[in-house]
């Protein structure tokens, strides 16, 4: 079965209040400013989300309602703990435990685990994207993967391809 998994870094987050939780960190202008750049980046890979997975931050949560929701309107989404500061091998628990009825996954989550996961689930032959990414997986990055596996838990053993990478300052051209 072909699947889609996309891995959605939040929006560049502020600092401006050195009093607040991590977890409470709101994004900053120049986050909210993205936005549409990465709304539209993700609308160019034709990918529907049967379900988007979201750390329940602040950050993430306003990073999926100015990117995802303006998309798709009436997505299923499951927000989810154990993304938050997660290690990479909860965040990859959590994604083998999907259900297999999902085609096309998002999560909007946090770094160093997006990159991790992002690394992990693609080849070295995967190209320039790939290498970019290594280089930098920055606030609004989109990794999106390609994989061929019958459930979520043997994609995640055996990886995929990295169908595109894209960051907020990539230049969004005009539509194909």
């Amino acid at each position: 079965m072909e699947r889609r998994l996309l891995l959605l870094r939040h929006l560049k987050s502020s600092w401006d209040d050195p009093t607040l939780d991590d977890f409470d960190r709101p994004l900053s202008k120049r986050g909210m400013n993205a936005a549409a750049v990465v709304r539209e980046q993700i609308r160019r890979t034709s990918l529907v989300p049967d379900l988007v997975v979201c750390s329940p931050a602040k950050r993430t949560v306003s990073t999926l309602e100015r990117v995802l929701l303006p998309l798709f309107p009436s997505i299923l989404v499951r927000f989810e703990r154990r993304i938050y500061e997660s290690s990479v091998a909860d965040f990859v628990d959590v994604l083998s435990n999907m259900s297999s009825d999902v085609a096309n996954l998002t999560f909007i989550g946090h770094n160093p685990v997006m990159e991790a996961v992002a690394t992990r689930m693609t080849t070295a032959d995967d190209g320039r994207d790939r290498e970019r990414m290594l280089t930098k997986f920055p606030s609004g990055a989109a990794a999106l993967i390609g994989l061929q596996a019958e459930s979520w838990s043997s994609a995640v053993r055996q990886g995929g391809t990295l169908m595109s990478f894209t960051t907020p300052r990539d230049e969004v051209g005009p539509s194909a």
